[in-house]
């Protein structure tokens, strides 16, 4: 007997608000595609095969491109090609990628291996980095939806606390010389990918909020 999957509905979730205060309450129904991404893929859904060419998910591809957007070449110990190759193979195998899924994946891993490349020269060219001691780091690790962002953000608005801010997690390493990093810049760059992602996933910013500027200190 030959079963037939049920269509997925391309709903956006629903943002109402609460009857008994003014807060919103978000309620997921189905998988939503914006109307522009949907064209976007059937336009270009019978061309697959030849955009499988031009938007490469190879390993091989993926490390040229970094290293051409960077002019770096040094990828220091080579361990995290195991873990490259097995996101790549079930991208690849499992992912079943329309033409925007695959251009976007692409640019995240070719943005992270640039961010590795550019680690691996700062450490290069100043090595005192290494030397420096983190006193009493705290890491907090926790499922999903269970408070973690909520208990981060209230540490770091300790006066005593220094915590990573959400553009420095984004960009980790933007220059290879550190004292050139223009923070405006990068706050920018995270803010026009913050607009893009609430386009692409309505209503995301209301589950989990993300803050371009520190959390307030007390005075």
């Amino acid at each position: 007997m030959n079963f037939r999957p049920f269509p997925v509905k391309r709903v956006c979730p629903k943002i109402q608000k609460n009857r008994n205060d003014d807060s919103k309450v978000l309620s997921y129904c189905g998988t939503y595609v914006p109307l522009a991404i949907r064209g976007v893929n059937t336009l270009v859904r019978e061309m697959m095969p030849d955009f499988k060419k031009w938007i490469s998910l190879k390993k091989e591809d993926l490390l040229e491109t970094a290293c051409r957007k960077t002019n770096l070449d040094d990828w220091g110990d080579s361990w995290f090609e195991e873990a490259l190759t097995a996101i790549l193979d079930a991208v690849n195998q499992e992912g079943r990628l329309t033409f925007f899924g695959r251009f976007t994946i692409r640019q995240f891993l070719i943005e992270n291996l640039g961010s590795r490349l550019r680690v691996i020269e700062v450490l290069k060219r100043f090595p005192e980095i290494q030397q420096q001691k983190i006193q009493r780091p705290m890491v907090i690790t926790g499922w999903y939806r269970t408070g973690s962002t909520h208990l981060h953000n209230l540490i770091a608005s300790h006066p005593n606390v220094r915590a990573p801010l959400f553009w420095e997690l984004r960009h980790p390493c933007p220059t290879v010389d550190p004292r050139t990093t223009n923070p405006k810049r990068q706050i920018r760059k995270v803010q026009l990918a913050s607009k893009i992602h609430s386009y692409l996933v309505p209503g995301f910013s209301n589950v989990h909020p993300l803050h371009h500027s520190p959390p307030s200190k007390p005075g």
